[in-house]
Protein backbone atom coordinates (compact mmCIF):
# COMPACT_ATOMS: atom_id res chain seq x y z
CA UNK A 1 0.00 0.00 0.00
CA UNK A 2 3.02 2.54 0.71
CA UNK A 3 4.28 2.02 -2.53
CA UNK A 4 1.47 3.02 -3.96
CA UNK A 5 1.25 6.21 -2.57
CA UNK A 6 4.67 6.54 -3.13
CA UNK A 7 4.07 6.18 -6.90
CA UNK A 8 0.99 8.68 -6.48
CA UNK A 9 2.92 11.27 -4.62
CA UNK A 10 5.55 12.43 -2.49
CA UNK A 11 8.37 10.20 -1.07
CA UNK A 12 8.92 11.21 2.10
CA UNK A 13 5.37 12.16 2.84
CA UNK A 14 4.29 8.83 2.10
CA UNK A 15 7.35 7.39 4.47
CA UNK A 16 6.44 10.26 7.50
CA UNK A 17 2.30 9.49 7.02
CA UNK A 18 3.25 5.61 7.05
CA UNK A 19 5.91 5.52 10.17
CA UNK A 20 3.65 7.85 12.21
CA UNK A 21 0.54 5.74 11.72
CA UNK A 22 2.84 2.99 12.88
CA UNK A 23 4.01 4.39 15.95
CA UNK A 24 0.74 6.01 17.25
CA UNK A 25 -0.67 2.72 16.84
CA UNK A 26 1.62 1.07 18.71
CA UNK A 27 1.38 3.55 21.43
CA UNK A 28 -2.55 2.89 21.36
CA UNK A 29 -2.00 -0.52 21.67
CA UNK A 30 0.85 -0.29 24.51
CA UNK A 31 -2.12 1.92 26.07
CA UNK A 32 -4.49 -1.03 26.14
CA UNK A 33 -2.39 -3.52 27.27
CA UNK A 34 -1.29 -1.36 30.01
CA UNK A 35 -4.87 -0.52 30.93
CA UNK A 36 -5.73 -4.44 30.90
CA UNK A 37 -2.79 -5.16 32.90
CA UNK A 38 -3.74 -2.09 35.50
CA UNK A 39 -7.33 -3.60 35.59
CA UNK A 40 -6.19 -7.24 36.32
CA UNK A 41 -4.03 -5.64 39.36
CA UNK A 42 -6.83 -3.68 40.98
CA UNK A 43 -8.83 -6.45 40.65
CA UNK A 44 -6.58 -8.86 42.65
CA UNK A 45 -5.68 -5.84 45.11
CA UNK A 46 -9.69 -5.96 46.05
CA UNK A 47 -9.68 -9.28 46.27
CA UNK A 48 -6.65 -9.65 48.71
CA UNK A 49 -8.50 -6.60 50.59
CA UNK A 50 -11.61 -8.79 51.11
CA UNK A 51 -9.25 -11.50 52.38
CA UNK A 52 -7.30 -8.94 54.95
CA UNK A 53 -10.69 -7.67 55.86
CA UNK A 54 -11.86 -11.29 57.14
CA UNK A 55 -8.48 -11.70 58.83
CA UNK A 56 -8.65 -8.54 60.12
CA UNK A 57 -12.20 -9.96 61.66
CA UNK A 58 -10.27 -12.41 63.59
CA UNK A 59 -7.35 -9.92 64.66
CA UNK A 60 -9.53 -7.85 66.19
CA UNK A 61 -11.23 -10.75 68.11
CA UNK A 62 -7.52 -11.38 69.09
CA UNK A 63 -6.68 -8.19 70.21
CA UNK A 64 -9.70 -7.70 72.48
CA UNK A 65 -9.28 -11.69 74.10
CA UNK A 66 -5.60 -10.12 74.49
CA UNK A 67 -6.78 -7.11 76.45
CA UNK A 68 -9.22 -8.75 77.97
CA UNK A 69 -6.58 -11.30 79.35
CA UNK A 70 -4.18 -8.33 80.82
CA UNK A 71 -6.83 -6.86 82.34
CA UNK A 72 -7.68 -10.31 84.09
CA UNK A 73 -4.38 -10.75 85.05
CA UNK A 74 -3.82 -7.45 86.08
CA UNK A 75 -6.90 -7.38 88.42
CA UNK A 76 -6.13 -10.95 89.81
CA UNK A 77 -2.77 -9.60 90.97
CA UNK A 78 -3.49 -6.37 92.71
CA UNK A 79 -2.92 -6.15 96.25
CA UNK A 80 -5.28 -4.17 97.90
Amino acid sequence: MMHNYENAGSHILSWFFFISCVVICNFFILNLTVGQIMIKYDNEQEAMEKVNEANNEYDVFSKELWEFGKEVLYKSFEIE
